[in-house]
């Protein structure tokens, strides 16, 4: 079947190790760094619980996606679609709201510059994915 073949198959695992693993494993990351250097809690669980699940859902999209044949560029490193994007990036926003929101009920003075970072590269990488899927 066309679904299973290696051609199809090699760009899902590829951007299932990225996107899948290695920016939820950053993400993940990113909900202790900031809760720890900032000394508060995140302002909500549920929304943290939510940004999973609407990366999950593009991630999975994605997959589908790509075995199906439907995907964005003729490289060898075939990309996600738009509408498979769009949760993981709706997903990303509602995790930069959680991480906005710890930084600032932070009980520390400073702003610590791992933070400034984090927070920067969610809202790079939404400009990223606006201006590249447009």
């Amino acid at each position: 079947q066309a679904w299973l073949s290696f051609g199809r198959l090699r760009p899902v695992h590829t951007n299932t190790v990225f996107w899948g693993w290695a920016s939820l494993a950053m993400i993940g990351l990113g909900y202790f760094v900031v809760a720890r250097t900032s000394a508060a809690p995140v302002p909500s669980l549920r929304r943290g619980w939510h940004a999973l699940g609407w990366m999950n859902l593009g991630i999975l999209s994605g997959d589908l996606f790509l075995m199906a044949g439907i995907n964005n560029g003729g490289g060898e490193y075939r990309e996600y679609i738009w509408p498979a994007v769009l949760p993981f990036a709706w997903g990303l926003f509602l995790t930069f709201r959680n991480f906005y929101g710890t930084v600032k009920r932070r009980t520390i003075g400073e702003i610590y510059i791992s933070n400034w970072y984090i927070l920067a590269a969610l809202v790079w990488t939404l400009v990223l994915v606006t201006i590249g899927y447009l």
